[in-house]
Order: C-alpha cells, then sequence, then structure tokens
C-alpha cells in the first residue's frame, strides 16, 4: 500500500540555505541593417533618367518646330542617359548587393 507522506514548504520550496541559481541574461543580436544605395549611385540613376526624358521631350519639340537635325542631336543623349542610368544601377547592385 501507498504511505500517506506529508510534505512540509520547505520540501516543496527548498531550504533557506540552498544557493539560488544565477541564470545569465540571454545575449540579444541587434539585427543586420540593410544599408541602402549610396548617394552617389542614386544621382547618377537620375542623372541618366533625366537625361532620357530630356532628350524624349526634346526630339517631340524639335519635330513639332521642323527641326530633324536637333530631333537627331536628341537621340545621344537619350541612349547615353540608359547607358549611364544601366551602369549606375550595376554598380549600386554591384557593391551592396
Amino acid at each position: 500500500m501507498m504511505e500517506n507522506t506529508q510534505f512540509t514548504q520547505s520540501d516543496v520550496y527548498g531550504t533557506h540555505e540552498e544557493k539560488a541559481t544565477i541564470v545569465e541574461p540571454v545575449q540579444v543580436q541587434q539585427p543586420v541593417v540593410v544599408q541602402l544605395t549610396p548617394k552617389k549611385y542614386k544621382l547618377w540613376m537620375l542623372i541618366g533618367i533625366l537625361m532620357v526624358f530630356g532628350s524624349i521631350v526634346g526630339g517631340f519639340f524639335a519635330l513639332t518646330t521642323s527641326q530633324p537635325v536637333l530631333a537627331l542631336l536628341a537621340v545621344y543623349p537619350f541612349f547615353g542617359g540608359f547607358i549611364i542610368y544601366g551602369v549606375a544601377k550595376f554598380l549600386a547592385w554591384w557593391n551592396n548587393g
């Protein structure tokens, strides 16, 4: 048969002579911050976009004023803007992932 055992408070919670276990605080790691694209690449991308849109507007303006030579000259900044934008975008990706 089972014995009827009485527990005292010191049996359940321990006595005052027992040393408490010291728990070290958990070190929380700071989140990794992703570096945003540097301003120099954003500036060059903006310059490329402005060249593309500026040459489109300039080309339409030159065609409406019967100046086909100016419209032809607007082609160069158009493609130059694409090249500048593409290179800046590639460099931003290359340096920052």
